[in-house]
């Protein structure tokens, strides 16, 4: 299953490529099995990629702040120069931010 990564993540990016504004969707499953499959340690990259991309989603598309939250939480824990994700998240608030 580990061996699948690279090709789902692969699967993920040129869905993203395919559907920029990510109104369909497109890459959204990709992303999920992407977290399901990934190692923290060994994938951190394909992580944060996969979280931002599922929090910026659910926050824009689905319009759901609630569900979106957690997933732009852990890509900025997986990558801290994440500044998409950080921008997000500044529409919280400090509360938010500051982890209060």
């Amino acid at each position: 299953r580990a061996n699948l990564l690279p090709v789902i993540a692969m699967l993920a990016t040129v869905n993203a490529y395919l559907d920029p504004s990510a109104e369909k969707g497109l890459a959204k499953p990709y992303h999920e099995k992407v977290i399901e499959l990934a190692d923290t340690v060994k994938n951190k990259r394909e992580l944060a990629s996969a979280y931002r991309y599922l929090g910026a989603y659910y926050y824009y598309i689905a319009k759901d702040k609630e569900k979106a939250l957690p997933f732009l939480q852990r890509a900025v824990a997986l990558n801290p120069n994440d500044k998409q994700s950080q921008d997000i998240l500044k529409s919280y608030g400090p509360a938010v931010n500051t982890g209060r």
